[in-house]
C-alpha cells in the first residue's frame, strides 16, 4: 500500500498520459469529420476514423478517471492501475495519443503495480 506521497508520479504520469490520449482521439474527431466528406470515394477509411476518435476520446477518459481515483484512493491504486494498463495497452488502437501518451500512462501503471 502506497500514501499519497508515492502516488504522485504515477499521477503525473497518469494525467499526462491520459491527456494526450485523450487530445488524440479530439484531433482524430477533425480529422473524421474531414473524412465523413469524402465517405463516397473510402467508406471503411471513414468508419475506421470514427471508430478511433471515440476509442481515443474513451480511453482517454477511462485513464484519466484512473488516475484521480488512484490519487483519491490509495488502497485500491492495484485496482484503478491495472484498469489504466488496459486501456493504455487498448490505446494503441487510436494511435496511443501520439504514442507518449501510452508509454506515459503504461509506465504509471507499471510503477504503481510494481509497488
Amino acid at each position: 500500500m502506497r500514501n499519497n506521497k508515492q502516488n504522485v508520479v504515477p499521477f503525473v504520469l497518469l494525467v499526462t498520459g491520459g491527456l494526450l490520449i485523450l487530445l488524440g482521439g479530439i484531433l482524430t474527431s477533425a480529422f473524421a469529420a474531414f473524412g465523413f466528406f469524402f465517405m463516397r470515394f473510402c467508406p471503411m477509411c471513414a468508419g475506421f476514423l470514427g471508430m478511433s476518435m471515440l476509442a481515443g476520446i474513451v480511453l482517454g477518459a477511462v485513464i484519466l478517471y484512473c488516475a484521480f481515483e488512484i490519487n483519491a484512493y490509495p488502497r485500491r491504486s492495484k485496482e484503478f492501475a491495472t484498469a489504466a494498463l488496459v486501456a493504455s495497452v487498448l490505446s494503441l488502437l487510436n494511435g496511443g495519443g501520439f504514442f507518449i501518451g501510452f508509454l506515459l500512462s503504461f509506465i504509471g501503471s507499471v510503477v504503481l503495480l510494481a509497488s
